[in-house]
């Protein structure tokens, strides 16, 4: 079904993912081909209101047995000092809003040293929705 997306730098979405969804990274790109190969229904960058505020997790995924709705936020540069601030001030209305990790929050994070991998990736998703 259709849903309200991210509006902002629809330019950036220039990495496709196996199942054809566009997406900004080559990692968003693992996780999006990951649960498309696995069945598991997801959006990516949909609409969320927290505080006053839109927001746009990078995934936002319904179990396939249970329909318990997770996101899964991706964070691809915490070795940044600037992207680091806006990530912990992201997760600080996360959880303020009842989003708790390895509850119904997933996060994956990755340095220039420390890529996202394949493994982490099926690791995940075997773990939260197999």
């Amino acid at each position: 079904a259709d849903y309200p997306g991210n509006p902002f730098y629809p330019e950036a979405l220039q990495v496709s993912a196996s199942d054809g969804t566009l997406v900004r990274s080559k990692s968003e790109s693992l996780i999006a081909s990951g649960l498309a190969y696995n069945g598991i229904p997801y959006r990516y960058e949909c609409e969320l209101r927290l505080e006053g505020q839109f927001f746009y997790p990078d995934f936002t995924i319904r179990h396939p047995t249970t329909g318990k709705v997770f996101i899964w936020e991706h964070f691809g540069m915490v070795d940044q000092e600037e992207y680091l601030e806006r990530t912990l001030k992201k997760l600080r209305i996360y959880l303020r809003n009842g989003y708790i990790p390895t509850v119904n929050l997933i996060l994956t994070f990755e340095t220039r040293q420390v890529p996202l991998g394949y493994d982490t990736v099926f690791r995940v998703i075997r773990d939260y929705f197999m």
